[in-house]
Order: C-alpha cells, then sequence, then structure tokens
C-alpha cells in the first residue's frame, strides 16, 4: 500500500452518488439488518439506510476517530479489526456493504498469497443470511482474483463500474448478487462461469465501454429485495474481543456490580460489632494486631491513631552437626516461623508514635 493509504489505513470512502443510486435498487421487504465491515465514518451505510426505520446498521471500524462518528449515525459500531478481533453472527444480515482496503498481496508463502479485498470477502461473506444481497466495491484489478469464489457463492450476479471521473480515480466497479440458499445446480454453475469469464475477459481501458455504469440504464433495470431477518436479540451476537475500558466503565457503572463490591470491601468499623460477652484483653489484642480496630479510638483529648499487623519471620533455633554418607561433615540447622504482632498508635496529646511488640 501507498504510503498515503497506509496514512489513511487503507480508507477511500464510496462517493455518495454511488450510494444514493444503490439504495434505489434494494427493496426492503421487512425487519432487517445492514453490516458494513468497513464502515468509515458510517455516513455510506447510514445514508443506504436512509428512510428505512426497520432497517437496523452495524459497522465495524478500526480507526477510533471514524469509530466514534460512525457510532453517531449507526445503530452498532464496533472500534476493531474487522478480521481478526470479532465474534458476529453468521447469516444474520440482510445486505453487506463491503468497500475494503486496498492492498497487495500478503502472506509467507508465494502460494498462500492473496489479496485484502478477497480475504475480507471470503470471511465476511458469511454474515449474509441466505438470499442477502452482496455490495462489494473493489478496484477493477482485483476482479480476477475473487473471479472463482464469485462464480461458486453469488447468485444473480451483476457488475457496474463506478461513473465518469470516480472510476478514473482508482479504477473501481460495484459487484452486485445474493447469497444462495444451497449448493448451484450444474446450470447455474455454467451461467455464473460464462458471466464471470466475460467481464474478466474486458481490458482495463475498454471497462466504461463494456461494463454497464452505475446510474445507467441498466443499472437501474435491476432491482434486489433484501431478505427479512428474524432479529432476535436473544441469540444475536455482535461484539469486539478488544477491551474498550470507556464501554466496559459504563457497563459496571449500570449494572450495579460497583455498588455490590463496594459494599462486599467495605472495612467494619468496631462500633458495627457487637460481640455476644464483653472483650478481654487478649481479645482486643488479636483484634488490633488483626487491623480490625485500625483507626481512631479513645475519648476527649486522649486520642490515640491505631494500626495494627503481624509479621511472619522466621528464627534458627538449633544447629547439629552430622556426617554424611561420603563423609563429609554437614551442619543441620533448625528454623521454625513465629509472628511478631505490632501495634503503632499515633498519640494526638504527645504528638508522638507509640510501638507495641
Amino acid at each position: 500500500m501507498r504510503l498515503a493509504g497506509q496514512a489513511k489505513m487503507g480508507f477511500y470512502p464510496t462517493p455518495l452518488c454511488v450510494i444514493e443510486a444503490l439504495r434505489k435498487i434494494l427493496v426492503i421487504q421487512g425487519k432487517t439488518r445492514y453490516l458494513d465491515t468497513c464502515c468509515g465514518d458510517g455516513e455510506p451505510l447510514s445514508l443506504l439506510a436512509d428512510g428505512y426505520e426497520e432497517c437496523s446498521t452495524y459497522g465495524i471500524e478500526l480507526d477510533e476517530n471514524r469509530a466514534d462518528v460512525a457510532d453517531g449515525r449507526l445503530d452498532a459500531v464496533l472500534k476493531c479489526d474487522s478480521i481478526f478481533e470479532t465474534h458476529i453472527s453468521r447469516a444474520a444480515f440482510g445486505a453487506l456493504l463491503l468497500n475494503p482496503p486496498y492492498d497487495d498481496e500478503t502472506g509467507d508463502v508465494d502460494d498462500n498469497k492473496i489479496r485484502v479485498e478477497a480475504r475480507f470477502l471470503h470471511q465476511h461473506f458469511t454474515y449474509l443470511a441466505p438470499k442477502g444481497v452482496l455490495i462489494y466495491i473493489i478496484p477493477w484489478s482485483t476482479v480476477k482474483k475473487v473471479k472463482k469464489f464469485l462464480i461458486m457463492r453469488l447468485e444473480n450476479p451483476a457488475i457496474f463500474a463506478f461513473p465518469g471521473e470516480e472510476f478514473d480515480r482508482f479504477k473501481q466497479v460495484v459487484i452486485m448478487g445474493q447469497r444462495p440458499t444451497g449448493p448451484f445446480p450444474e446450470k447455474v454453475y455454467k451461467s455464473n462461469k460464462d458471466f464471470w469469464d466475460a467481464v474478466t475477459s474486458v481490458p482495463v481501458e475498454d471497462v466504461q465501454v463494456h461494463i454497464p455504469q452505475v446510474n445507467s440504464e441498466e443499472f437501474y433495470r435491476c432491482s434486489y429485495p433484501v431478505p427479512v431477518i428474524d432479529r432476535n436479540e436473544k441469540t444475536f451476537m455482535f461484539r469486539s474481543t478488544r477491551f474498550d475500558p470507556d464501554k466496559a466503565y459504563v457497563q459496571v457503572q449500570n449494572d450495579g456490580l460497583t455498588d455490590s463490591f463496594l459494599l462486599e470491601t467495605k472495612i467494619q468499623t468496631m462500633s458495627s460489632l457487637q460481640p455476644l460477652t464483653p472483650l478481654r484483653n487478649g481479645h482486643m489484642a488479636m483484634l488490633m494486631a488483626s487491623g480490625m480496630m485500625n483507626g481512631m479510638v479513645g475519648k476527649g483529648d486522649r486520642k490515640f491513631l491505631i494500626k495494627g499487623s503481624v509479621r511472619k519471620y522466621q528464627e534458627e533455633t538449633g544447629y547439629e552437626d552430622t556426617e554424611a554418607d561420603d563423609g563429609d561433615e554437614k551442619t543441620k540447622i533448625t528454623v521454625i516461623e513465629r509472628f511478631e504482632i505490632i501495634v503503632r498508635a499515633l498519640d494526638y496529646q504527645t504528638q508522638s508514635f507509640i510501638d507495641i511488640k
């Protein structure tokens, strides 16, 4: 990817004139979901679903600033990598708007290298429900790279070139079609293959002549019905594996976990304890040593700030010389663990510390 593209994290937004044309050939039939896995600032997907209250919009964006803007435009936005950091329900969306980053092939072994645009298609196509509509925007040079995938998995395929000067910038095309409900019959497979063989035989300089453009008469003769999606939120999954501290803070504040934690960990004072019988001096010493009596004690001018603690240490209590099997003399040292109780008090009257051990 060129340096300018890297600075934008591969972000080249879909022209809104293309989105406006696309929304006119999509037919919303009821409650459904739209997904854009590279949603940018959310404006293209928001425009695509504009005016359809029954359509929920979902986006994924890696750039934090763009994701924050998209969050105000779409129903749900994940701020993460859409390839490696998501858990999303399969076959849960009626339409997929996919305008992925355009990049050179990646991978360690030549045989395993794949275009980034192809990787996005392979992984995200499964989010479409049967009969779900794919809107796939890629450079013309990538069409051959995804040809085999499209032949096997795209029903009612169509391809349109960006109009006029928009095509001249990045040589982009829009591929449309639907996810089939099952394997293709031989007849449909052959028809698909013939279609994509003819498409990929067109040289780039002749694309705008032989490939219909967005906004053309042939474009508007197409119609893609978006299937109704069962919007059962109990089974629907759309979340990121990346930890978002801001969302976690809001969730913790709203679910009562903070209040429960503070209540369970609150230090109890002596005034809240009600012993069954009066405490003896030994009991008082244990309470002070354990820290249960930390704090202010005393009356009037005679007040103390108490801090109790227990320190564990080891003490050598005996030595015994022994002879080993090899004749060498060894010394056996007996060590025991002891506990030292320390109570430190600050005397407010004398302004001095008192240590009791």
